[in-house]
């Protein structure tokens, strides 16, 4: 992209980041986020999200067309995740052996609540939302280039004060994430 574009969380020139914005969960902070929509230019715009309430799992699916495919994993979504709002498949490659079947990777937000008032200024701003982004899943395309021959890695984040997530990387696609409670415990024994 050539020319500037305000995406309302950070402007983007040229596809790299000039600035970005961050509220803090609470009141002040969607005190902040209303008056950072109020005075910003309006434009489609990309809300990141990073929640301890986001689920994975992965599946395997036959390897079919892509009409049948489309509706296998339209299945999988609806058992699994089907009072959900925000949720996600992606396809992270094949099976090595026997008929070498897809993996897909499902994902959803599985508490919308938290989301909800941020969603609410949103629209109460007339917010074009170009899609939410899972800080996991954005973590897939930052870590590519750094990763090079690597075949494994293992990215340990702090979410809250008293929980950590790992999440496992195996050739650039995320495969598992963990949340550990409590580490101080753990790393104590």
């Amino acid at each position: 992209r050539d020319a500037q574009e305000s995406r309302g969380l950070g402007d983007v020139y040229k596809r790299q980041l000039i600035s970005s914005s961050e509220f803090q969960p609470d009141e002040e902070g969607l005190q902040s986020f209303e008056y950072f929509l109020e005075n910003s230019v309006q434009a489609p715009s990309r809300l990141l999200v990073d929640m301890i309430e986001e689920d994975f799992r992965r599946e395997t699916i036959p390897h079919v067309n892509l009409i049948d495919r489309r509706n296998l994993v339209q299945r999988l979504l609806e058992r699994h995740y089907r009072d959900e709002d925000y949720v996600n498949a992606k396809m992270i490659g094949r099976g090595k052996l026997g008929r070498k079947d897809d993996r897909v990777l499902l994902s959803a937000l599985t508490n919308t609540g938290l989301l909800s008032p941020w969603m609410d200024l949103l629209a109460k701003h007339n917010v074009r939302l170009a899609g939410i982004w899972s800080l996991p899943l954005l973590t897939e395309r930052i870590l590519k280039p750094v990763l090079h021959n690597d075949q494994h890695a293992l990215i340990v984040s702090r979410q809250v004060r008293s929980a950590l997530r790992n999440s496992y990387f195996q050739e650039g696609k995320l495969l598992s994430l963990i949340h550990i409670s409590e580490p101080t415990r753990l790393l104590s024994i």
